[in-house]
């Protein structure tokens, strides 16, 4: 043994042979055989074991690998002394591509930051295309951003995936886990499991962007990288939803973005239930992360805008989008009577005083009242409030505008007036206290009147200005002995 050792030989049938019948002689144990013979042939074993491994790309002659079994047995190896060798063999001949892989990876990137998948806030578009498990194409874009190192960095895992496979490193058992045969994963190569982690979740990000040829071989590989990676699929399913996290609030984010707010039609629950099937997530609990995302992009909207003072330009939107997407202010969201009370408030205050807002007919309160789950009576209170207070408001507005000689702004204020009680049944008096004198609501009334009179006006227009000194005239407390139209 000593000589073959020396020349790094093989013993030859014969010498085996003779070996196994001292062995026999001396009645010495299999495993104390395979311990010497590891000794004395196991660098040679590993040579051959390398010698047979075919590389992506590349070719092996077959007889090498289809003599390894012969050759364990001929030197009385244990089969765990053996898988041991093979292992060590895997780990020489998979370190140089697992050292390019990591080398590549960190170019990706300056920071761990952006080594998480990117999801960009503009609509533009992505060096490569979004596309599915099914390997079509997304009309939609998941804005994941992709360059020719994150490619080279994909690829580069697709091969040594293929080693695995070709090499018969990975047994597919038929409950679908995947299973490496040998005892030897990228964590027995590189320390750290967070790196290893990165890597999983930058290849899963990429396979969104891969071509439409490569995007079956791209699904087939995530669990079997997660295997080769040594993540337990607690991470891995961990890591999937973080990122199903991150790609639906865009996806809904942008979708909340039409005007009108639209619901998410066939086409886009299509989209969302092909990203699930990509992340391989549970139905339950995707829907559960769609609800709990949608609910807190609408929180977020709603804070912002009460934090900035914008809640009187928000309200609207708010409302909407909270009835389209079905999302309930007081359950959902957690809005108090008072809040939502502000926010009707605070729509019928846009929607009478911002002439580029849409306007609020009297029937459409009952109707915004109940999307903001407000009882009746307290909504029957808070149009009555925001009307009085608006009211008097644009009224001292035009009193102050009539009296500077700024008519244009007058007549502006008083048909934000006019809107404010035409959200009443039959109008209200309007109390400003001592701010607007009688001089000054006539004055009023004159300039709208007057105005009105110098305008080539049809019918259904002179019956509305009939209408609006009607109101005018109750809210002014004026008394008229002739019909104060035309």
């Amino acid at each position: 043994m000593e000589e073959n050792r020396n020349r790094k030989a093989i013993l030859s049938p014969s010498q085996a042979k003779t070996l196994a019948g001292i062995a026999g002689l001396f009645d010495l144990l299999p495993t104390f055989v395979s311990n010497i013979h590891r000794k004395e042939f196991g660098e040679v074993f590993e040579q051959c074991v390398l010698e047979s491994f075919e590389t992506p790309g590349g070719l092996r002659d077959p007889t090498i690998k289809n003599a390894l079994p012969h050759l364990k047995e001929r030197l009385s190896f244990s089969s765990e002394d053996a898988a041991e060798m093979v292992a060590s063999a895997s780990k020489k001949k998979l370190a140089p591509l697992v050292s390019r892989i990591l080398h590549d990876f960190d170019k990706t990137t300056v920071d761990d930051k952006k080594r998480l998948p990117v999801v960009k806030d503009t609509n533009t578009a992505d060096t490569g295309e979004d596309y599915f498990s099914h390997g079509g194409a997304a009309s939609g874009n998941l804005g994941i951003e992709t360059s020719a190192a994150d490619k080279a960095v994909s690829m580069d895992i697709l091969d040594m995936i293929d080693f695995y496979e070709r090499n018969g490193l990975m047994d597919l058992s038929p409950n679908g886990n995947n299973n490496i045969t040998v005892n030897v994963t990228i964590g027995d190569i590189v320390n750290g499991e967070e790196n290893l982690k990165k890597l999983y979740t930058h290849f899963l990000a990429q396979s969104f962007a891969a071509p439409h040829y490569l995007a079956p071989r791209f699904e087939s590989a995530q669990s079997k990288l997660a295997a080769i990676l040594g993540l337990s699929p607690e991470i891995t399913t961990n890591i999937a939803s973080e990122m199903a996290a991150t790609l639906v609030r865009k996806f809904i984010h942008e979708n909340m973005k039409a005007e009108p707010p639209r619901p998410l039609g066939d086409h886009e629950h299509k989209m969302l239930a092909q990203l699930r099937l990509k992340l391989g997530l549970a139905e339950e609990d995707f829907q559960a992360l769609l609800s709990r995302t949608t609910k807190g992009i609408i929180a977020m909207i709603a804070e912002r805008a009460r934090s900035s003072g914008e809640l009187s330009r928000s309200a609207r939107r708010l409302r909407v989008l909270s009835t389209t997407y079905g999302v309930d202010m007081e359950l959902d969201l957690g809005m108090t009577l008072n809040q939502r009370k502000n926010l009707l408030e605070a729509e019928i205050k846009e929607a009478v005083e911002n002439i580029e807002s849409e306007t609020i007919e009297r029937d459409e309160l009952l109707e915004i009242a109940e999307e903001l789950s407000l009882p009746p009576g307290d909504a029957a209170e808070c149009v009555e409030k925001v009307v009085m207070e608006g009211s008097a408001h644009m009224l001292v507005s035009a009193g102050m505008d009539v009296i500077r000689g700024i008519e244009s702004r007058a007549i502006s204020s008083i048909e934000s007036l006019l809107r404010y009680l035409y959200l009443t049944c039959e109008g209200v008096e309007v109390d400003t206290g001592i701010d607007v004198t009688p001089t000054q609501k006539l004055a009023v009334y004159n300039l709208y009147k007057n105005t009105k009179l110098h305008s080539k006006l049809s019918t259904t227009e002179i019956k509305k200005v009939n209408n609006d000194l009607q109101l005018l005239m109750k809210a002014l407390a004026l008394e008229m002995e002739t019909s104060p139209g035309f």
